[in-house]
């Protein structure tokens, strides 16, 4: 069974909330919104990721200036984590480029 956590701001309600991987979910209608289903890409800082997507957009910064697109499979390298966004090198491309977390993951397509 997985652990729960009363959510803040729906004690009132008498709402339960499952934290997984500091997202919550649960039985919260409208107050805490639930991610698509699917499974949840892990990449790390530090290590080799793998564009998980085709079409997806590198930046400048973390939802800043695009630069460019990857195609599932384009290796990465990893050296930041900051709100949601990695911060890494392309293998055989651009360095210092910002790719958004849910389309990296740490197993090679």
């Amino acid at each position: 069974m997985q652990p729960t956590h009363r959510a803040r701001g729906l004690a009132s309600a008498g709402a339960t909330a499952v934290l997984l991987m500091g997202l919550a979910v649960g039985s919260a209608s409208a107050a805490v919104p639930a991610r698509p289903a699917g499974p949840q890409n892990v990449c790390f800082e530090r290590e080799t990721c793998w564009v998980t997507a085709n079409n997806v957009i590198y930046r400048a910064s973390p939802g800043g200036t695009p630069l460019g697109q990857v195609h599932r499979g384009q290796g990465f390298d990893t050296v930041e984590y900051r709100d949601g966004w990695f911060r890494g090198n392309l293998w055989g491309g651009r360095a210092n480029v910002w790719i958004y977390a849910d389309y990296l993951d740490s197993t090679r397509p």
